[in-house]
């Protein structure tokens, strides 16, 4: 039998295989093309960080960096080197007795129908061995074309003449036969596949269907967090945390530092079998800024006021930088300053997490918080972009040492070079006002629009009194939801506004593997 768009010599034989799930198999049937390439050398990295060199030797300049389980392609030359092939730069194979690189040899073949998986293979997700696999399959190619979108390939794949990557996290385990039966119908279209595996390593853009699924995992991790908490005392004496505080507020006084603040007795007080309540009136305000519930209990407002109004304060739990007024009581609580350092510094906070612990860290509770806003936010860029934030004024009452934007770029063209679209937040108008001559012009810029910027940063008449009209509220969201949606980020954690975006951009992207600097 003839297949359209190739002579009768090229076509591979067919081949059954039993493909087990569970307690479960299945027989599947692929088609190989005749010419597998054995024995093809390639290298896996064993340091965290590996560093490309200009030249082999230890003194030249750095050029790049490998991390961790990624897979490259060079050839072993100038003694304990290997030289790149496809890229410029040398890495080291070892230092002393610590191996940095494992070398291996891989069998690439190219599929008429069916899956990697299928014939015991592994699709090709690393660009520069797809190169290798088109060139030592006899294709002559000489550039590789990436696609993401939905209904194609994962990985590696021929179509025509052209060499291209597919991106899309979406295709997982598509092969030949998905794009045979996509719209397309495109017979031209076939899958490369490796006997070695590969870890994906990139600038890890979300788009928002990838959001929304990554917002449902930390939701599912949440829920079993709280089932291990403690239950809440019975009736008629129930341990409840009344809060108070607005959106507004939390701007006014500070975003990062309430959000810290709030989280740490939220996870402290959910453990001890605490419930939360809040008025319905808070109800309408959290969700006009697409901020998540925490609570459990919303109460009419005038029962909320009496409620509140002959509550006791939380024990000695921190709130003081807040007073007046008082964000926050308790009804019934167990509460101490003592015991929520204990729980912060416990495993059960700071562990593993479901299932084996309960929460982690403040990573999941952040984002939860986010959540709605982090799903209903249009990045900046509808692509990988870096994320700046320099936060000046009034912060000099905490640190004395400012992150400056010159040593932000400095960072982002080091180790992100190829990176040209940033999205900088900043209090500074001159920041914003010198980035263009900063970052050059083949950089792209954008910022949150309509946000209020002082030379020189936040004047200090405002320390813990900030501008928080509607305007000041939406863009310390969006600068927020900006930060945490990068794919590259940087900026300074003693800044509470950027370690709130640095949690959720962490658990946000974490099932993803980054470029590390």
């Amino acid at each position: 039998m003839k297949e359209s768009g190739f002579q009768n010599e090229t076509i591979g034989l067919s081949s059954a295989s039993l493909i087990k799930r569970g307690n479960r198999s299945k027989m599947v049937v692929f088609r190989m093309r005749r010419g597998i390439k054995p024995s093809n050398s390639e290298w896996e990295v064993l340091s965290s960080i590996l560093h490309v060199r200009t030249q082999p030797s230890t003194s030249s300049k750095l050029c790049g960096f490998k991390q961790k389980g990624q897979i490259i392609l060079g050839y072993q030359a100038a003694g304990n080197w290997v030289k790149l092939r496809f890229e410029v730069g040398w890495v080291l194979m070892s230092k002393g007795k610590v191996h940095l690189l494992r070398h291996r040899l891989v069998t690439y073949s190219q599929l008429l129908d069916g899956r990697c998986a299928y014939a015991a293979n592994f699709p090709i997700i690393e660009g520069k061995a797809c190169l290798a696999a088109s060139i030592a399959l006899g294709h002559r190619v000489q550039r590789l074309r990436s696609f993401k979108g939905k209904d194609q390939l994962e990985g590696c794949y021929i179509q025509g003449s052209e060499l291209w990557m597919g991106l899309d996290g979406r295709n997982r385990g598509y092969g030949t036969l998905r794009a045979l039966n996509s719209s397309e119908q495109n017979s031209s279209i076939e899958q490369l596949c490796s006997n070695g595996r590969y870890v994906t390593i990139a600038d890890a853009y979300m788009n928002q269907q990838e959001v929304t699924v990554r917002l449902k995992q930390v939701e599912q991790s949440l829920s079993e967090g709280r089932s291990k908490c403690r239950v809440s005392s019975p009736q008629p004496n129930p341990c409840v945390v009344l809060w108070q505080i607005h959106a507004r507020d939390w701007v006014r006084k500070g975003f990062g530092a309430t959000m810290g603040m709030f989280q740490n007795l939220r996870a402290y007080s959910t453990y001890i079998g605490c419930t939360w309540a809040v008025s319905e009136e808070f109800v309408q305000d959290w969700a006009t800024w697409k901020l998540g519930p925490f609570w459990a209990l919303t109460l009419p407002n005038d029962q909320f006021h009496a409620r509140y109004a002959a509550a006791s304060v939380c024990g000695d739990v921190f709130t003081s930088f807040w007073c007046p007024p008082q964000p926050v009581k308790c009804e019934n609580a167990p509460l101490s300053g003592d015991g929520e350092t204990t729980f912060l510094r416990s495993p059960a906070y700071n562990g593993p997490g479901p299932p084996t612990g309960v929460f982690k860290g403040g990573y999941d509770i952040y984002t939860q918080t986010f959540g709605p806003r982090l799903q209903a936010y249009r990045t900046p860029f509808n692509e990988t972009y870096a994320a700046i934030h320099i936060r000046h004024g009034d912060k000099i009452h905490e640190t004395p040492k400012l992150l400056q934007l010159e040593s932000a770029v400095s960072i982002l063209k080091q180790y992100w070079p190829h990176v040209k679209k940033v999205f900088l937040a900043s209090d500074d108008a001159q920041v914003i006002s010198d980035a263009k001559k900063v970052l050059g012009n083949n950089y792209t810029i954008k910022t949150t629009a309509d946000e209020k910027r002082w030379i020189g940063g936040t004047p200090e008449v405002n320390f813990n009194e900030h501008v928080h009209d509607d305007d000041a509220v939406n863009a310390v969201l969006d600068d927020i939801s900006g930060l945490a949606s990068a794919p590259v980020l940087i900026g300074a954690t003693h800044s509470n506004f950027f370690y709130t975006a640095f949690i959720m951009n962490i658990n946000l992207h974490a099932k993803l593997l980054r470029r590390k600097p």
